[in-house]
């Protein structure tokens, strides 16, 4: 019990009133305490939001489209029957047919030859020198083997000319050394070229 005058405390149950100043007593179990002052929010411990970011768009980039190159047609070229792709046209030649074709172009070396005509006739040619040395051998005079072979060394040179032309040289190319056995075992043009188109020996052999 409190006084609510004085706010002096009596221990004696039921009194009323306080003996020091009469004022009534009030129960302490009627008293109200006032409310503890509320104190300011304070932080919620959370991170202020950051900003996002997001990366600017990459440009793309594509390559730029590749001209496109062909060749430009070759002159003289012509869709008869010396085409290249013709498949009546005969190409290359036998031993003896290289022999006969080079003998009826003796001194022809405008057009072209392939390979097989001039290999043919080089193979001849040696088996010709070595009969004729065979036969015509004299130790102390040569002049008849020497004549001998020139009636054939004189087609192998021109079929050698004709060579030099089916893979677009000229025929002085032929008296390069070491580049001329090169140029001699190369495959010709399959086209035409400035010596004329490739050799057609259909009608020829």
């Amino acid at each position: 019990m409190f006084c609510t005058g004085c706010g002096a405390q009596s221990s004696v149950e039921g009194q009323k009133f306080c003996d020091s100043c009469g004022a009534a007593l009030q129960s302490t179990a009627s008293q109200s305490v006032p409310p503890a002052p509320s104190s300011p929010p304070g932080p919620t411990g959370q991170f202020p939001p950051q900003p996002t970011y997001s990366a600017p768009p990459q440009p793309t980039y594509s390559a730029p489209p590749q001209p496109t190159y062909s060749a430009p047609p070759q002159p003289g070229y012509s869709s008869g029957p010396t085409n290249y792709g013709d498949p009546g046209r005969i190409s290359a030649l036998n031993f003896f047919q290289a022999i006969k074709y080079c003998f009826t172009r003796y001194f022809v070396g405008k057009d072209r030859a392939v390979r097989s005509e001039y290999w043919y006739f080089t193979l001849g040619y040696i088996i010709y020198v070595r009969i004729v040395e065979a036969i015509f051998w004299n130790p102390f005079d040569y002049t008849l083997v020497y004549l001998f072979e020139l009636a054939w060394l004189i087609p192998l040179t021109v079929a050698g000319v004709r060579r030099m032309h089916d893979v677009g040289k000229s025929g002085w190319f032929l008296l390069i050394p070491i580049y001329n056995l090169v140029l001699l075992c190369t495959e010709g043009d399959a086209g035409p070229n400035q010596y004329g188109n490739p050799v057609d020996y259909r009608g020829l052999v």
